[in-house]
């Protein structure tokens, strides 16, 4: 990298979007927002959500994850002309806000190129684009005087404005975005300012793709039993033997969210074709959770499935909540049958990891094992408790290797985890907790 710039960007919404890009570079970011965003994104970072092409569930970005450095704080006392580059985030009517207005006045007169993603065309760019007028225009801005000090050549355009929102229900240093976009952004007119937006684009291309590459390492199967040779993208994990005679009455629940469908991966190519039934509620929308099972069925040496209400479970299959729909398990006779029913989402979730592992805790007590992965927020930590103070042997993930360390952190915060693993070590640690109960079990009534 031939530069670490030092970038200031006025809004922590929108500016937060356009920060995580720029951490991937590993530069130095300072947002400019109100004080409750700034203390939070001190102490916790910020993070975005945003929808991936081809990825059954949201890419989450956590700012302290992210090679770069971010920082926050209010517009007093900031100086541009110590910064490389200055970003403008916020939305138009802002800007004549107190505070906001002298910080943008003194942005203009340092003539440090600027670079826009409001949601719309700062006065001075369109200055720019001939044959406008720009003076019949002003009328569209709340206040087009703030923009007077502009030099036009040292403010450029970024297309398209992104679509992303705050969840009113989590907290301010969470964006979700909704409608994925790269930012298209177009010349200075002085070279050596364009030269700064080419070096952020080969910076951040470079990081991703090294974080590709090492990704690509980290998640490849291990050899195939017999093979000598990597087993590649659709090759199971190296063949464990079969766990032997076993209770049809023991069942896996597994529980993921952000970064699980992957985690889920991890842990189901490496059981043996005699596993137990395994349940899982993985956190997805409608319409994605078929064609994620029929991934998996053609990766594992048990089969899987979107979960059917009613069908019987049975020993070495996997059985997936369908997107927007609870999964739980019932008993009908000496069997065990599946139940994906619609209703109200629980913990803001549907299908919700709470209600699957309520019904193990209640159906199948001791005869239980929870896992829960990498994922956002608390969904199932009680139920898990519940599963544990029913008789349920639980693992959980560890922080290490978690893509969000929430649901498995809360999990052990309630007390439900007997032990915390790597995502590859699940597994095994499972296959050895069903051989050494082998033969024991709970028949329940």
């Amino acid at each position: 990298m031939a530069a670490t710039y030092n970038i200031l960007i006025m809004g922590a919404s929108y500016g937060s979007l356009l920060a995580s890009k720029l951490l991937f570079g590993g530069h130095k970011i300072h947002l400019v927002c109100l004080p409750a965003e700034a203390e939070l994104i001190n102490a916790e970072g910020f993070r975005v959500r945003l929808p991936v092409r081809g990825r059954a569930e949201p890419v989450l970005l956590d700012s302290r994850k992210l090679p770069g450095k971010v920082t926050a704080g209010g517009a007093a006392g900031v100086n541009p002309a110590d910064y490389d580059l200055i970003g403008l985030a916020m939305q138009e009517p802002q800007y004549r806000s107190p505070g906001v207005r002298e910080l943008l006045d003194a942005v203009a007169k340092s003539r440090v190129p600027c670079m826009s993603i409001m949601n719309m065309p700062p006065l001075p760019y369109v200055k720019r684009i001939p044959g406008l007028d720009a003076e019949s225009l002003k009328p569209a801005y709340t206040d087009p005087t703030v923009w007077d000090n502009f030099e036009p050549g040292c403010l450029t355009l970024c297309s398209p404005d992104p679509q992303a929102i705050r969840p009113p229900e989590e907290k301010v240093n969470v964006l979700q975005v909704t409608l994925p976009t790269n930012f298209k952004v177009a010349k200075f007119d002085s070279d050596a300012s364009t030269a700064i937006l080419r070096q952020l684009e080969q910076d951040i291309t470079d990081k991703i793709r090294t974080a590709a590459r090492a990704t690509v390492r980290r998640l490849a199967p291990a050899k195939a039993e017999g093979t000598g040779a990597a087993g590649g993208g659709g090759t199971a994990a190296a063949a464990p033997g079969p766990i032997g005679r076993l209770s049809t009455e023991k069942l896996i629940f597994i529980g993921a969210s952000t970064g699980g469908t992957e985690a889920t991966r991890e842990v189901l190519v490496r059981l043996p074709a005699d596993s137990p039934a395994v349940m899982i509620t993985q956190h997805m929308p409608p319409g994605f959770t078929k064609s994620y099972a029929a991934r998996l069925d053609t990766l594992c040496r048990i089969r899987v499935a979107e979960a059917r209400d009613g069908e019987r479970v049975l020993p070495g299959h996997a059985y997936i909540a369908p997107g927007g729909l609870h999964l739980s398990v019932e008993r009908s006779g000496a069997n065990y049958i599946a139940r994906v029913r619609d209703g109200e989402p629980v913990n803001r979730h549907k299908p919700s990891v709470e209600v699957l592992f309520q019904s193990a805790a209640r159906i199948v007590g001791p005869n239980a094992l929870g896992v829960m992965l990498t994922g956002m927020g608390a969904d199932g930590a009680r139920a898990m408790k519940e599963m544990r103070d029913a008789g349920s042997y639980n693992f959980v993930q560890d922080e290490a290797s978690c893509v969000v360390f929430g649901m498995p952190r809360e999990a052990i915060n309630h007390g439900a985890a007997h032990e915390v693993l790597p995502v590859t070590q699940i597994a095994a640690k499972l296959i050895e907790r069903l051989r050494s109960t082998a033969g024991q079990h709970t028949t329940r009534v």
